[in-house]
């Protein structure tokens, strides 16, 4: 995988099915429970190598080494981008930089132990404890209804209008159409209606690509229609 493609990975921490992670040349074989030492002999009697390529003698990196005409068009960019999208408050995203470009410049070995210093370093910053506390402790408690009043009885949603199909609306009808409920926008014309209706279907589909969504939610996504008057 060239540098662009794996720093763009790792920014994003996609996941990947299985098949998808073999399709990219993330994993050598992907096999059911019952079948994985047979098909490790496989794959070992098919020519299967005990020595990963970049400990061969003489492997080159893909994008050619930092300090290279290749590089100079990789790392400025690369850090350009990462101050534009994060405004520098993610020190995690930094620290994926930092463990690629300081990782290409020494052994394997090497660069594992540089990689495990800054996981150690960030796992310990004030910024993971807020994230890991907002964004899965208190989120975890939200969905479990921790502030919601104890006499206001549920309510089952089958059908969310959103008025306004914009950025923001598009959104919200997509994130609807996720947890399962039939949603419909309203725009003031049929056409920015539908416009709204295609980003929604867009997102969902990007899920469904990759697995991380069934198709069936697709059908759930957004239908449009104009505002009257």
């Amino acid at each position: 995988m060239a540098t662009p493609d794996a720093l763009q990975f790792l920014f994003k921490g996609d996941s990947w099915k299985p098949a998808k992670a073999k399709q990219m040349n993330l994993v050598h074989e992907v096999a059911p429970e019952g079948e994985i030492v047979a098909r490790a002999k496989a794959w070992i009697k098919g020519g299967g190598k005990a020595v990963a390529p970049w400990d061969e003698k003489n492997f080159k990196m893909p994008s050619g080494k930092i300090f290279s005409p290749m590089g100079m068009m990789i790392w400025p960019p690369a850090n350009a981008i990462y101050r534009k999208e994060t405004f520098d408050n993610y020190p995690a995203v930094k620290a994926i930089l930092k463990c690629v470009y300081e990782g290409l410049q020494v052994p394997f070995d090497t660069a594992l132990k540089i990689e495990s210093r800054y996981f150690a370093q960030i796992m310990r910053s004030k910024e993971a404890a807020a994230m890991i506390r907002s964004l899965f402790l208190s989120m975890g408690e939200l969905n479990k209804g921790a502030r919601r009043p104890k006499a206001e009885p549920k309510t089952s949603l089958k059908k969310i209008g959103v008025i306004g199909a914009g950025f923001m609306g598009a959104g919200i009808a997509y994130v609807t159409a996720m947890a399962g409920a039939d949603v419909v926008l309203v725009d003031r014309d049929q056409a920015a209606a539908d416009k709204g209706k295609a980003h929604s279907d867009a997102l969902i589909s990007a899920r469904v690509a990759k697995g991380r969504a069934s198709a069936d939610r697709q059908g759930s996504a957004a239908r449009a229609h104009p505002r009257d008057g």
